[in-house]
């Protein structure tokens, strides 16, 4: 038989001899298999028959059928319309074929399969940078891998519990079992609440007909959010602790005990306190503007403007690589004259003060080092005596000064905060000690007129000693 993609119409004989009409039947091939069909019986009578149609087509091996002669009746089919319905069959075949094959992938594709096709996504159209990735590999990480730059091994929680069961059976209930072995290891609601919004996007990619994974539900929607603890608010520092962090990284209380400086070349000496002088000024404008610290690292010298007192925050560092801020948009912060003091001090070094240059540069110009400057603060931080909060409590202390003073639109703005709720929460900051005055005043009675004050003194007498009083009174008119 001939094989083509294009069905091939074949007879059959009718099953039992009494004269029925045979069966046209088709035939293709598809891959490796060559499927079947009857179709129904055809409009063709015996070769010689009375019936058959004068030079009619003939068919079969030995020419034994032939056109039959006469209006083909309901329920028969002529030759064209079997080819008709020989083609809706293979096309109905292919399509069933596919939808039971994409069922069978539905069932068997797993959630670890879903959620590395989502994480590569995610990379692939930019809307993780670096840092998030690095988190979200974090969140997803296969348990017993280990830890990066530490020791240990992870608990992979989501991979252990969720990996090898096919996406579209993951319940609510299962998802909160991750949660539940988060608090079993201590973490905070804040962190569970991280988890469950990568576990949402997930399977929200799932649902997405687009991606072909047709999931109906997405079960981490249907799971609570954990409760956070925001009764403290955000801690920040005082501006005499930063100047205080900022002195020890000045008088070098950073660095490891080395040999004294007497021990040691100028030149190296000179270096180290320019090291520090750079330490204490960068904590300085880390506090006084609210600049991240992955954008205080690109910062350059073309970015501040000393005559308009603004820097502009066009890029940032996200896990050593460099891309746009975290909002995704260029700002412009003003800089307060304590941060600009610190800026012309950096300005005013022999080398690396170029418009290109980084304004936080290494002895060799180079930017510095996230992980080294993270070190060196807490050091500094620890060495003076203040709270224990991380450079980032350095943002948290711009934004918790300026809204004291600022209007919130306004302070959302400096600090590049993509909603107004993230501003708010330094609301706190408003000390109840800076509102005494004012709620003394909203309690306090308007000062009282001279007439005012005689009539409630009065008032206050007993009957006998206003009568002597308003006599004295009328006799001295």
């Amino acid at each position: 038989m001939k094989s083509s993609s294009t069905p091939l119409v074949l007879l059959v004989e009718a099953a039992k001899a009494d004269g029925s009409l045979p069966y046209w039947a088709a035939r293709w091939h598809d891959g490796d298999q060559y499927p079947k069909r009857r179709l129904g019986r055809a409009w063709l009578t015996p070769t010689g028959s009375r019936h058959a149609k004068p030079d009619g087509k003939t068919y079969g091996n030995r020419g034994q059928w032939t056109q039959r002669r006469g209006r083909v009746p309901d329920g028969v089919l002529d030759e064209r319309a079997a080819i008709e319905l020989a083609k809706k069959e293979r096309l109905e075949r292919r399509e069933r074929l596919a939808a039971e094959a994409a069922e069978r992938a539905r069932l068997t594709r797993s959630f670890r399969a879903l959620a590395r096709e989502w994480q590569a996504y995610m990379v692939k159209i930019g809307k993780h940078k670096p840092s998030t990735a690095y988190d979200v590999a974090c969140t997803l990480v296969e348990p017993g891998v280990t830890y990066k730059r530490r020791e240990g091994e992870s608990h992979g929680i989501v991979m252990r519990l969720l990996g090898d069961t096919p996406a579209h059976v993951v319940t609510a209930a299962d998802v909160e079992e991750v949660f539940d072995e988060y608090e079993e290891l201590g973490r905070s609601g804040r962190t569970i609440n991280k988890v469950r919004e990568q576990l949402r996007a997930i399977f929200n990619y799932g649902i997405d007909p687009r991606r072909g994974w047709h999931l109906e539900a997405n079960p981490a929607a249907l799971t609570d959010r954990r409760q956070v603890n925001n009764a403290g608010g955000v801690r920040y520092f005082e501006i005499a602790q930063v100047e205080a962090i900022a002195h020890a990284a000045a008088a070098g209380k950073w660095r490891v005990a080395t040999r004294s400086a007497y021990d040691r070349s100028p030149l190296t000496v000179e270096q180290e306190q320019e090291e520090n002088d750079q330490l204490a000024d960068l904590v300085r404008v880390a506090a006084y503007t609210g600049l991240r610290q992955g954008e205080l690292v690109v910062l350059q010298w073309s970015d501040i403007n000393f005559k308009e007192k603004t820097a502009t925050v066009e890029r940032a560092l996200s896990d050593s690589t460099i891309t746009a801020p975290k909002s995704g948009k260029t700002r412009v912060v003003p800089v307060g004259t304590p941060a600009l003091s610190a800026l012309k001090r950096l300005k005013a070094r022999p080398n690396f003060a170029g418009p290109d240059d980084y304004v936080f540069a290494t002895l060799a110009g180079d930017r510095s080092d996230a992980s080294a400057l993270r070190r060196r603060y807490n050091l500094a931080r620890d060495a003076a005596g203040v709270p224990a909060l991380t450079f980032h409590g350095l943002r948290h202390t711009a934004a918790s000064l300026l809204i004291r003073k600022m209007d919130v639109q306004v302070v959302k703005t400096i600090m590049g905060h993509a909603s107004i709720k993230t501003t708010e929460r330094y609301l706190h900051a408003v000390r109840a000690a800076d509102l005494v005055d004012k709620v003394t005043e909203a309690f306090t009675l308007e000062p009282q007129t001279e007439e005012e004050r005689l009539a409630e003194q009065l008032l206050a007498l007993d009957p006998e000693a206003r009568e002597r009083l308003l006599e004295q009174l009328g006799a001295a008119a």
